[in-house]
Parts: C-alpha cells; sequence; structure tokens
C-alpha cells in the first residue's frame, strides 16, 4: 500500500475522519473544499484519512492539490481490493485516533461539525452517534416523491433526521455522518464486505449493518442533531426507475441481513408469506387512485421482489436459520 502523500509526522490523535471515494473526482474537490470551511475547536487535533477505492480517474491529484493549500490535515491511502466495505476498514486500520468519523465524497459540511461529532465523546459511555443528513434540492421535487405522511418513501434521497434534541439513535446512523469508537470496532468487528457498494455494484447496507451489530450489544449510540452535513440530490436520482433500483436492493439487503426462517413455508423455493405479500401491495397499487399513493405500492412491490430474489438465491444457506449479526464479525486489518 503507497506511502500517505501529505508527509505529516505522528502526533497523537482526538478524533481521525475517514472518507472514502471511488471515481468521483469533481464531487470530492468540492467535498474537500467544504471540509476545510468547517471551524476546528481549540486544543481538538484530528486529520482526515482519505481512502482512494482503486479509482480511475483523478481523485489522487484533487487529493494532492488539496494536500498543498495546507488547510487539511490530509493523508491519502489506496485500496486496490475493490467495495466500500474494504475501504473502510482500511481507514479504520491506518486511522491515528480513538474517535473515528465517517462521511462521503459528496457532502457538504455544517461549519460547526467537527466541534458537533466530537462533543458527545466527552461521555464515555457514547460508544457513537449518528449525525443529520438533509437533502439539497436543486429541481423541483417529483409529484410522486413524499417524505411525510402515510407514503413517506426510504430515503432513496439521502434523509437521515429525528427532531432537534439529542437522543438514543432511532435507527443505525448512516455513513455520511456517524462516528464511533474505536472500542466499537474491537467489539464488533470491521465493516462486513458482504454490504455495501463494489465498484459500480451497488450494494446497500454496509454502514446500516455495523451500527445494528454495536446496537445489539446494548451499546449507547447517540442521535446529535446538531451534526450536519448536507448532501446534494443528484438529478439522476429523481427517477422512478432509481427508486425501484434502490427498493429492490434495500429488499436484498433485508434479507441478507436478517435471512429466512428454516421454518417457512416455500413454494417453489421462495418463502409463502412473501408471496403473499407481494400478491396484497399488487393489488394496491393496481386500484390506488392517487399518484403518491400508486407510487408507494409500485415500491413496496420492488421491495418484496428483492427480498423474494435474495431468499430464493439464498435458500441453501438459510435452512441453517443464521442472522448474519449473530455471526462472527468480519476481522479488521492490522493497524499499520
Amino acid at each position: 500500500m503507497p506511502n500517505p502523500v501529505s508527509g505529516l509526522a505522528w502526533r497523537p490523535m482526538n478524533l481521525s475522519v475517514i472518507l472514502c471515494t471511488y471515481n468521483r473526482a469533481a464531487i470530492l474537490a468540492e467535498t474537500l473544499r467544504s471540509l476545510e470551511s468547517v471551524r476546528q475547536p481549540r486544543g481538538l487535533t484530528w486529520e482526515l484519512v482519505l481512502v482512494d477505492n482503486n479509482s480511475r480517474d483523478d481523485t489522487r491529484q484533487i487529493v494532492e492539490v488539496a494536500t498543498r493549500r495546507g488547510v487539511l490535515p490530509c493523508r491519502y491511502v489506496f485500496e486496490a481490493r475493490q467495495g466500500k466495505a474494504h475501504a473502510l476498514n482500511t481507514g479504520v486500520a491506518r486511522a491515528q485516533a480513538e474517535v473515528l468519523a465517517f462521511t462521503d465524497d459528496d457532502v457538504i459540511f455544517d461549519p460547526r461539525w467537527l466541534e458537533a461529532v466530537w462533543r458527545p465523546f466527552g461521555d464515555p459511555a457514547c460508544l457513537g452517534i449518528g449525525g443529520q443528513i438533509l437533502p439539497v434540492w436543486s429541481h423541483l421535487k417529483p409529484a410522486w416523491y413524499s417524505e411525510t405522511g402515510p407514503y413517506e418513501l426510504m430515503p432513496a434521497i439521502a434523509r437521515y433526521t429525528w427532531g432537534l434534541e439529542t437522543k438514543p439513535v432511532v435507527q443505525a446512523p448512516w455513513g455520511a455522518n456517524m462516528a464511533y469508537r474505536r472500542a466499537a470496532f474491537i467489539q464488533c468487528g470491521g465493516f462486513d464486505p458482504r454490504f455495501g457498494p463494489e465498484g459500480d455494484i451497488r450494494r446497500l447496507g454496509v454502514d446500516i449493518q455495523f451500527g445494528r451489530r454495536v446496537l445489539a450489544g446494548g451499546a449507547r449510540v447517540l442521535y446529535v442533531p446538531d451534526a450536519i452535513v448536507h448532501h446534494w440530490v443528484d438529478p439522476a436520482r429523481l427517477r422512478k426507475q432509481y427508486f425501484q433500483a434502490f427498493y429492490f436492493q434495500y429488499g436484498r439487503m433485508e434479507v441478507r441481513m436478517y435471512p429466512v426462517p428454516a421454518t417457512a413455508v416455500r413454494w417453489f423455493g421462495i418463502p409463502r408469506y412473501l408471496l403473499r405479500r407481494l400478491l396484497v401491495d399488487a393489488m394496491r397499487w393496481a386500484t390506488a387512485w392517487t399518484t403518491k399513493r400508486r407510487f408507494f405500492y409500485r415500491l413496496e412491490c420492488a421491495l418484496m421482489l428483492g427480498k423474494i430474489t435474495e431468499a430464493y438465491l439464498t435458500r441453501r444457506s438459510s435452512q441453517e436459520g443464521r442472522e448474519l449479526l449473530s455471526l462472527p464479525p468480519p476481522s479488521l486489518p492490522v493497524k499499520r
């Protein structure tokens, strides 16, 4: 693995920010500019560990330019094994701090982000946090899109917000804005390469699956509303086809994470209860009279088809009835 390009000498760190990227040089440049504008709390020592997951574009050059500006304490790390989980695990292994924050290459940071992420770890009982992820709309929202009410859609448009009060998390934190003590990885292992994107293959759940493992152990993980990143809404995601693909992959993720019970009745290898649910959702789709209701149940059908697909493909292994949350956690690379 190449040496970091920044040439920074080692020093004790309070916080390591881990950012993994793949073939998104132009967007990455904007994100690094945004991170440069974040206020640095007095007394906080931190570093940015930027993991290039085998990019074929100008990612390394973008990082070198940002490093020469001298604002970010940046270290470049190259991970040739394709897959977000591999990149995340390498970032964890190469980070120097005991508190590790994670973010993405396509966000804009609130000026107080570093301070807000670091502050909750003053409580020794806090093992992790999840911050707000707020979408930035550059286009009108489609008529079929709903983020509230009875037909609220799952956040294919990145949105993680649970009010303005610090409290235990409602759902596992998301990778664009989360942080954990290193102890969480010692206890729970690393990120699971069976989840998350792998190059241009879009899979979901590498961050969610890790967070669920942490929460399953009874850890204190907080939702921190003033730790805010803004996520630009790519116009390509405002298509119905994108939402359908997201729901389909989410269904596959859920079954991969929670396999079908061995006692489930199957028809032609497919769990009967999933077929029944698909039939109900299809009838509701066919009889819906409003745009939002019709699209909601169309997506529910895509979700069920994703679950059915994964249940069928994993029908042999699922006979053991194990959940991935209870399997031995993946090991981390050796810290260097």
